[in-house]
């Protein structure tokens, strides 16, 4: 009977430690399975990365990572992924020859997930043929620059700068909450001393690309006249309309 009874308790821990160890397994977690590229030109070099998380209690072995073809390379940051990491996969795709399409190519995990041991990845995005008059949406932020006339408003209808926003510096609270800290802004006045003093005031708030006219808009028309002026009819109030 004792011996019966042993067996018995020996036979129940086997069965939980073996039920344990099934619950031990390592999970592939990946966010985002898809990454849009957007709309490039042929030629250029797009760089992506997929996050590989494990979220198993054992340790994720990526086995393989490949790619659908020869203009896709991938690296990983390591085969061995402890429980709660997450790594990087990242890769290069080139564009050559893919002009005037849409483009999905795929890159493929094998790991030691039980669950999931393959998974297919994408990359996908448009590839436009290649103009010489083509801009990048990401090479145009780069470059992008915001003229600001820091007049009053009075002064900024009867002339100022092609592409310039007027913001006069009393406003400055106001407007000072609103231009983004990471583009070139170029501010001017009549003489450039309004402009110098904002300017000092914006770069201890991240401003680190903001720039003033020497001189101001008296020196552009010393230069170059009223050249390049652009003047607009000051609207004060809507007209009243007569019943």
């Amino acid at each position: 009977m004792r011996s019966s009874f042993r067996w018995g308790v020996l036979l129940a821990a086997a069965t939980v430690a073996l039920s344990l160890a099934a619950l031990a397994a390592p999970e592939l977690y990946i966010a985002e399975e898809v990454f849009d590229f957007g709309v490039v030109v042929e030629g250029d070099t797009v760089s992506f990365t997929f996050y590989l998380e494990n979220r198993g209690d054992e340790i994720l072995v990526i086995e393989k990572v490949g790619a659908s073809c020869g203009c896709t390379t991938t690296a990983l940051s390591d085969s061995e992924i402890e429980s709660g990491q997450v790594e990087r996969l990242g890769g290069v795709l080139d564009t050559t020859g893919d002009g005037g399409s849409q483009v999905s190519k795929r890159v493929f995990v094998t790991s030691n997930d039980p669950d999931r041991p393959d998974v297919e990845l994408r990359i996908v995005g448009r590839v436009a043929d290649e103009k010489p008059f083509l801009v990048e949406a990401a090479e145009l932020s780069g470059d992008l620059m915001i003229l600001v006339d820091v007049r009053d408003s009075v002064s900024y209808a009867e002339g100022h700068l092609p592409g310039a926003v007027g913001l006069p510096e009393d406003l400055a609270d106001i407007w000072l909450e609103i231009l983004p800290k990471d583009v070139r802004i170029v501010l001017y006045d009549w003489n450039g001393e309004a402009a110098a003093r904002l300017a000092e005031r914006m770069l201890p708030l991240g401003y680190l690309r903001v720039e003033v006219l020497l001189g101001g808009l008296d020196e552009w028309m010393r230069r170059y006249s009223d050249r390049m002026l652009i003047t607009l009819p000051l609207v004060l109030a809507p007209t009243a309309v007569a019943d």
